[in-house]
């Protein structure tokens, strides 16, 4: 009898060994994330997570939108953090944060002064928006042109920051994401809400949740609990 329970004990020591050592295997995770970590405090949710899980090695890595739905579906990583307008509708999602698309003008432009505008109001205005995506260049030339006008397109580019400065000096004015205009904290700018609602969600993604690994299903676990 006393060989059996030794048998079973060292039985259950190896159990743990090995998932130990599969875990310790498979103990680092890829995260891509399009460039707005800060803003929507991305940062803060791997940090948690690091926290609670120090021996899970967190390797973090900045990817363009135009390249990080790619990355994921060819298993270059195991998360990603996007927007839902560029998911493959193959992967599993959870969403993270709502945002708005508003206007930004100049703090003494003739707007400034409004609670809310219609974007039917941008129509004589030179707009500077963010580079060519989906999102913010075709996304808001179909909404002007629903409203009966070609948006007058004078500037892209890649960093919000150069946009707010470009506003600030009257340049034009931008309709960009709200949340991430506000954590700019801009001096030089007022920040209108839309009348037309265009929601942007930021999504934590996974190519499938059934096959992470010991390590990937904690974090996929800690992040659902986390948003909850």
């Amino acid at each position: 009898m006393k060989d059996a329970r030794a048998i079973a004990q060292n039985y259950e020591n190896l159990i743990h060994t090995v998932a130990g050592y599969q875990l310790q295997k498979e103990d680092t995770l890829t995260i891509a994330s399009i460039p707005v970590m800060a803003q929507y405090d991305i940062t803060g949710l791997l940090t948690d997570f690091q926290t609670a899980h120090p021996n899970i090695k967190l390797q973090i890595e900045e990817t363009e939108t135009t390249h990080i739905c790619s990355r994921l579906k060819d298993h270059e990583c195991d998360f990603i953090f996007t927007r839902k307008e560029y998911l493959d509708a193959s992967c599993q999602s959870l969403s993270f944060y709502d945002d708005r698309l508003a206007a930004v003008v100049p703090r003494n432009h003739l707007l400034s002064k409004k609670k809310q505008i219609s974007v039917s109001e941008l129509r004589n205005e030179n707009l500077l928006l963010l580079s060519k995506s989906p999102l913010h260049y075709d996304k808001i030339t179909e909404i002007c042109r629903q409203k009966g006008f070609e948006p007058r397109v004078v500037y892209t580019g890649t960093h919000m920051d150069n946009i707010l400065d470009l506003v600030n000096k009257k340049h034009g004015i931008s309709l960009l994401m709200q949340h991430a205009v506000e954590y700019l904290h801009h001096s030089g700018v007022v920040i209108i809400p839309l009348k037309e609602d265009f929601v942007s969600t930021i999504t934590l993604a996974c190519n499938d949740c059934r096959q992470l690994s010991p390590a990937g299903k904690l974090f996929w676990d800690f992040a659902k609990n986390k948003i909850s």
